[in-house]
């Protein structure tokens, strides 16, 4: 991941400008207020780049808003990352990233350190969206700050 953005993303993250959401890169959840999903508020960073474009899909419960690539409007997502997001981030676009040291110990849920083994799904490969949206009840999901640590820890 390129360094610059990681570290935009990461201090945008803790910054508690943008309420964390789940499902969607950027939610309507009331009247002008906005939920992200982390991988949604790196895409509001590529909109400040002028890497892509948002645009809202009005329901009648709120709106979903899309990110598009402003030079191909075939390249838009509201749940993962345009593949002109996670090209300009040098991230996959789902978030996805191998840790950088097989060798090291990753965070469990409660700050820990547990060993790397091929049972830890955490190092294996990290998920970004499960990071954030949890998995099912048997991960919680992780806060912005955390999930800042992690970016800058394994990303």
């Amino acid at each position: 991941m390129r360094e610059d953005i990681k570290a935009r993303w990461t201090a945008r993250l803790r910054s508690g400008q943008d309420a964390q959401g789940t499902g969607y890169l950027k939610q309507e959840v009331a009247s002008g207020r906005y939920d992200y999903c982390c991988l949604g508020v790196l895409c509001e960073i590529a909109v400040e780049d002028g890497i892509v474009r948002p645009s809202e899909l009005r329901g009648m419960s709120g709106s979903i808003h899309t990110f598009t690539a402003v030079d191909d409007l075939t390249d838009n997502s509201d749940t993962i990352l345009p593949l002109a997001v996670a090209r300009w981030a040098d991230i996959s676009a789902d978030g996805y990233q191998q840790p950088h040291d097989p060798e090291a110990v990753c965070p469990d849920r409660n700050g820990e350190e547990i060993c790397v083994n091929e049972l830890c799904g955490i190092c294996r490969t990290l998920a970004l969206t499960e990071l954030n949206d949890g998995d099912n009840g048997s991960m919680p999901a992780l806060p912005f700050p955390e999930i800042a640590d992690v970016i800058e820890k394994w990303f």
